[in-house]
């Protein structure tokens, strides 16, 4: 394939990304201000059991157990 240099460097950070989470021996989350889950990383569903897709642009404090709330909610 014809790859431009900037595709190639695109592609190279995805694999790198990759090779992170892989390396994280967890998930990545990112959330909102506001608590709702921005991004998640596919390896959240072994470790929670919930498909990334189904958890993102909820509210995070719906996925942590209620006497783990106040605590997130502080940092």
């Amino acid at each position: 394939t014809d790859l431009k240099p900037r595709d190639l460097l695109y592609s190279e950070m995805l694999m790198e990304g990759d090779l992170i989470l892989q390396a994280l021996n967890g998930f990545l989350m990112i959330l909102t201000c506001d608590g709702e889950v921005f991004y998640t990383s596919h390896t959240v569903e072994t470790y929670l059991g919930f498909h990334q897709s189904d958890i993102c642009h909820q509210s995070v404090y719906e996925l942590v157990h209620s006497e783990d709330r106040e605590e997130l909610q502080r940092h």
